[in-house]
């Protein structure tokens, strides 16, 4: 039986009836009032820190910095004041902290709205007060001070939250854009509407699941059906800059290339190696497998959204939130693009999130459904080691969200589970020797699974794997390689309310019963919230927050099924209160956005004819490498725009374009050409390694920067013996020189 501990802070007596409810409606709001803190005196005391110890940190080091501050600094200071000052001292102590963290937040709230966004606070309101009076109708017909107490706060909270929301609308202010247009004001009430009926209520003591007809099983079914098989749409999904990324290491494995030795990948291990072992040409594998993964993710988001509260209002939530979130990144005011045309901001790299949170989530349900003894101590922990595995496996930024993500909980479940075994009468010893065996079967799994690759890598090529590809991107994106600096007042606010949620969650969970398995999955929750926001701080472009989107709702709505089976507190109105634009918002942008019909009626192609949509070359640049003797089978490396793979050659067919598969240098250029110097020298000698010559193409006036530098990288293994000029392009037969042995 889950105990419940009632966590309110008692209140001087002196204090009128009114202000005595407010100060107890509001307690709960400290949790998010100390982080939006933290964010804050962040921006303000960091950059002074640094000045103080004689450095001029970059705008970037003071954002890590902050972003850090929430990993470090908050959670001590929250589990500080919500369970030692209580325990320390006398429980005022607390409250009091607790009351200065909320005034110090919402006077800086009121501030933000003066400066310049009262229109925005305008259009807040309204759903704000739509939010409040339709999500606790509880609270209705009730004059007590407390009641009234609490139908203010929940205004407040509704207010700030979709203020924080609407700063999604980068390209100009929500006020100004959701109120131009009929289209985008209705998409704004229907994503309102829709977000209302579908999040549960939690403001009734134990609200039944709502009941799922024949009709609405069979609606519910088709509209998985057709989530999953819009995910295999192909035309428009290729943006040929962001797939070359994904290609050239495909292609480059199937000519015989080995990732962490001689094919650099920026984007993962076992991530390339399944679109490599996958029929077609490159372009087509990878269409395959990334609109199998899309598939994966949709369907899963459905499920897990459907079981929020249930009923037609959560199959619309979930169809709704799914479609406009997954398969779409709104850019500026006329334009939208389809997810799929930049994989590095879809599932393929965000996957093991959604698995890892499902696992959460089903074991939750598990438990509760047959009893604590239904997990046994082995069952739980080993699936999510396999998880976190795969996750290893993948890719090293799926490492770093996994790890987050696994670590945070299984923690906690290590922690519960200690304190369980002394309460049956275990040793202290017995109990140490037990930990330090958890611990160290994930560590001996991770050494095994290098084992093994290791052991395949000494036996097919001779040499061990080179850990450096598995970590060079990673490192080279959290040193600042192409960082943005945060817009401060925009859309980061969306990525902190998240945070603020999760973050409410846990500590009052932690408060009310630290022993309950629904810890264990908030913890995860947070973990995975908090890794990640590192997507948008290394690079802050409001477009990579969408792609994280559709990974935080599917975490608050895990956090919601999970919130709905607990014992109802005051608090949990707030939590929803604030989920609700969270999911409204994104929804409404895609919605109303003027570019989504005309994307949506776009013509498909046939997965034959799926080539069609990549760029011809230069037909300039294809006489000059015809009249040269080149040919699409020959080894090819484009160094001018270094981005870039070389565009399709024009074929015999009418629209057939034949695409160059063969390289003999990594492609595209610049998965090396961003590299450092003597890394980048790596994989040109180890590529040398077979003699294998080929084509340069240069344009005189677009080239990577500094040329020459690169130039004497790649003659060190490679002699230009012949060249051939057109116009502005330049083209080089670059002979193998001597073997390279490194």
């Amino acid at each position: 039986m889950t105990e419940t501990v009632d966590t309110r802070e008692p209140v001087p007596r002196r204090l009128p009836p009114l202000v005595s409810a407010v100060a107890r409606g509001a307690e709960p709001l400290w949790v998010a009032s100390t982080a939006a803190l933290f964010v804050l005196w962040g921006y303000e005391w960091i950059p002074r820190l640094i000045r103080l110890m004689g450095r001029g940190g970059q705008t970037e080091t003071v954002e890590w910095a902050v972003y850090m501050s929430l990993l470090a600094g908050f959670p001590l200071v929250a589990i500080l004041v919500a369970v030692v000052l209580p325990r320390m001292f006398r429980a005022q102590a607390a409250t009091v902290v607790k009351a200065a963290t909320v005034i110090f937040a919402i006077w800086y709230a009121v501030l933000f709205a003066i400066d310049g966004r009262l229109g925005l606070a305008a259009l807040a309101l309204v759903p704000a007060l739509v939010t409040t009076f339709t999500g606790a109708p509880s609270l209705m017909g009730d004059r007590s001070p407390a009641t009234l107490a609490q139908i203010a706060i929940l205004i407040v909270v509704s207010l700030i939250a979709w203020m924080c929301a609407a700063g999604l609308v980068y390209w100009t202010r929500a006020s100004l854009w959701f109120p131009g247009s009929p289209v985008r004001l209705i998409a704004f009430a229907v994503a309102t509407g829709i977000s209302l009926w579908g999040l549960p209520r939690l403001d009734l003591p134990d609200e039944p699941r709502a009941a799922n007809g024949v009709a609405l099983r069979v609606l519910s079914a088709l509209l998985l059906v057709a989530l999953v098989v819009f995910s295999f749409r192909t035309n428009p999904v290729v943006e040929f800059y962001h797939w070359g990324f994904w290609t050239g290491p495909i292609e480059q494995l199937r000519q015989g290339g080995w990732l962490l030795r001689d094919t650099p990948s920026q984007y993962g291990f076992l991530s390339i190696l399944i679109p490599a072992a996958m029929p077609g040409s490159a372009w087509q594998s990878f269409w395959f497998y990334q609109a199998a993964v899309y598939a994966v993710v949709a369907a899963g988001m459905f499920i897990v959204l459907r079981k929020m509260r249930g009923g037609a209002g959560d199959v619309l939530l979930a169809a709704g939130a799914v479609f406009t979130t997954l398969f779409f990144r709104p850019r500026t005011a006329t334009l939208i693009l389809p997810a799929q045309m930049t994989p590095s901001g879809g599932p393929v790299r965000f996957l093991w999130c959604f698995v890892m949170l499902a696992w959460l989530l089903y074991s939750f349900n598990r438990r509760r459904k047959n009893g604590d003894g239904s997990l046994k101590w082995l069952a739980f922990p080993f699936t999510g080691h396999l998880i976190w595995l795969c996750a290893l496996a993948w890719s090293f930024e799926a490492a770093i969200y996994g790890s987050a993500i696994w670590f945070s909980a299984f923690a906690v479940y290590v922690i519960q589970s200690a304190y369980a075994w002394r309460r049956e009468g275990a040793s202290a010893s017995s109990v140490a020797q037990r930990v330090i065996g958890a611990v160290a079967v994930p560590v001996g799994m991770a050494i095994a699974l290098y084992g093994i690759v290791w052991a395949i890598y000494m036996a097919a090529v001779g040499a061990p794997p080179d850990l450096a590809g598995y970590v060079e991107y990673g490192l080279l994106y959290s040193r600042g390689f192409g960082a943005l600096p945060i817009d401060t007042t925009g859309a980061v606010w969306y990525l902190l309310l998240v945070f603020f949620i999760v973050s409410t969650v846990v500590v009052h969970f932690l408060v009310e019963d630290w022993r309950d398995f629904r810890v264990v999955v908030a913890a995860g929750v947070w973990g995975g919230v908090w890794s990640l926001s590192s997507y948008f701080v290394s690079r802050s472009h409001p477009v990579n927050l969408f792609s994280i989107t559709p990974a935080l709702l599917f975490a608050l709505a895990v956090l919601a099924i999970v919130l709905r089976a607990a014992t109802r507190r005051p608090w949990h109105r707030y939590v929803r209160a604030a989920m609700v634009p969270v999911f409204a918002v994104p929804i409404a942008m895609t919605l109303g956005h003027p570019g989504l019909l005309a994307d949506i009626g776009t013509a498909q192609l046939t997965p034959a004819r799926f080539t069609d949509q990549l760029p011809l070359m230069d037909p300039e640049l294809e006489t000059l490498l015809r009249e040269s003797g080149a040919t699409p089978n020959d080894p090819i490396v484009r160094i001018a725009d270094g981005r870039l793979v070389l565009p399709a050659w024009r074929g015999a067919g009418k629209n057939e374009r034949v695409m160059s598969v063969r390289s003999w240098l990594p492609k595209p250029y610049e998965m090396i050409g961003t590299l450092s110097p003597e890394q980048r020298q790596v994989y040109i000698d180890r590529a040398a390694e077979k003699p294998i010559g080929g084509w340069m193409v240069q344009h005189q006036t677009d080239t990577v920067r500094w040329f020459g530098d690169h130039l004497k990288q790649i003659i060190r293994t490679h002699e230009p013996t012949r060249k051939y000029t057109r116009g502005p392009w330049s083209l080089w037969w670059m002979a193998p020189r001597a073997q390279v042995t490194r």
